[in-house]
């Protein structure tokens, strides 16, 4: 398996899937950096490298643990790219697998409502469930981590200083436009785009 040490080289490269056309993904600035470590690959939103490790794990393999978190996902390269469509919540509910240990909590708006003298008048019971992908409490912690490595390095008008939980993101282009997503989380998770 890959660790953040392991290097791979961001280079143009084409992708062969059966019963697919050759997939040859850019990175965002049309260039490459060639070795580097995963890590920095990662922290530099490198495509290349990025599809190159679903590659390495399987198409398959991923697409099987991405629907074990709850995504509506097919075994195509690109997924390595974000390829699908995921709604927010979807997005939320399976990120609470890694900051709670393994421990899936349900998406739900609102977690209590209490009258003018205090009596809870509706109080969430999110389902919770273990998600067997995300089996050791290192391994959650590494992913947050990973993460939250990346909001710390954003040259958005985000500081990360000022924030009173973890946090962690990631930024995503789209056809030139910066999207900037970001994801709290304490013993709550929340997701926000901007």
């Amino acid at each position: 398996g890959f660790t953040q040490a392991t290097v791979l080289v961001d280079e143009p490269t084409e992708f062969l899937q059966r019963g697919q056309p050759p997939y040859e993904p850019r990175n965002h600035d049309d260039g490459f950096i060639g070795p580097a470590t995963v890590r920095e690959h990662l922290n530099l939103s490198r495509n290349i490298p990025a599809v190159k490790a679903l590659e390495a794990a399987s198409a398959q393999a991923v697409a099987d643990r991405a629907r074990e978190l709850g995504y509506d996902v097919e075994p195509y390269y690109s997924l390595a790219l974000g390829s699908f469509e995921v709604s927010p919540l979807q997005h939320t509910s399976a990120f609470t697998a890694f900051v709670n240990g393994g421990t899936q909590v349900e998406s739900h708006f609102v977690t209590r409502v209490e009258d003018a003298e205090g009596n809870v008048l509706f109080e969430a019971e999110p389902r919770l469930e273990y998600v067997a992908c995300v089996t050791r409490e290192a391994d959650s912690r590494f992913f947050a981590g990973r993460l939250t490595a990346y909001v710390e390095r954003w040259d958005a008008p985000l500081d990360t200083r000022y924030l009173l939980c973890g946090s962690a993101g990631m930024i995503v282009t789209v056809r030139d436009i910066l999207i900037a997503k970001g994801v709290a989380y304490t013993d709550i998770v929340a997701e926000t785009y901007f």
